[in-house]
């Protein structure tokens, strides 16, 4: 429990940091990263299926910011190991408000699908090590059609954990307004900024994410409960513990 408080603790301040504007009622929810797939994508290699992340980058711990209002304004994801900009791309945000088995949001990176000179598919957004980039997020009216590592990178990341979603393509939901990327590799950062007042948070919220080599994955559902909450604004924190629930 020390440990888990102190990683809490450290999450944070970093990212206070990291936030413009936070309310005092804003409330952010932590998790751990324990996933290892998402339902239905094991690696084609059984090894790889018993390993949490294969190299970098690692996904470390995240969190979700959710406004006074009840609706989610980040997504934050701390990494290690995200040694190349240019090979190691961040996948789209996947967000599920409830307890069916569907994505309802994506912020959208890859719809249109380019490639580049690796034979691999990248953000049709452009980015760098540092800075905020705009991203559309979609809400789905339809099941997701998913790029996957393996077929849809090949050959760059043909040895890496195949078959697994990263992204979505030829989206056919409704354009909800643009958000925004952060990513920061100095302070090992990626922080998602969605529109305001858009995905409101019930129950519960599942948030999927990995980058185009699948070499870490999450798939984490965070209940929004008032218990759970570390209330953040005027640079002011109070800790009340935190719970996750995963999903199989």
């Amino acid at each position: 429990m020390k440990n888990t408080t102190k990683m809490i603790s450290l999450l944070a301040a970093n990212i206070m940091i990291l936030m413009t504007g936070a309310a005092v009622a804003d409330t952010l929810i932590p998790w751990t990263d324990n996933t290892i797939y998402w339902d239905g994508y094991p690696s084609r290699d059984p090894a790889e299926n018993t390993l949490d992340s294969i190299g970098g980058p690692r996904i470390i711990w995240g969190a979700v910011v959710i406004s006074d209002t009840g609706f989610l304004k980040q997504a934050v994801f701390n990494f290690k190991d995200w040694w190349n900009v240019e090979k190691f791309h961040p996948g789209d945000l996947f967000l599920s408000t409830d307890s069916d088995s569907d994505w309802d949001y994506v912020m959208s990176l890859y719809n249109g699908k380019v490639m580049d000179g690796y034979a691999q598919y990248i953000p049709t957004v452009s980015y760098d090590a540092y800075g905020y980039y705009n991203v559309p997020l979609y809400e789905l009216n339809s099941p997701a059609t998913y790029l996957l590592t393996g077929p849809d990178s090949d050959p760059y990341w043909n040895d890496q954990r195949n078959d697994h979603p990263y992204a979505v393509t030829g989206l056919t939901g409704d354009n909800s307004g643009s958000g925004s990327v952060q990513i920061d590799i100095n302070k090992e950062f990626l922080v998602f900024n969605l529109p305001a007042n858009t995905v409101g948070v019930g129950d519960f919220l599942t948030v999927g994410f990995t980058t185009n080599c699948a070499n870490d994955v999450i798939y984490e559902t965070v209940v929004p409960e008032p218990s759970t909450f570390i209330f953040l604004g005027s640079g002011l924190l109070l800790m009340a513990g935190f719970v996750k629930r995963k999903l199989p």
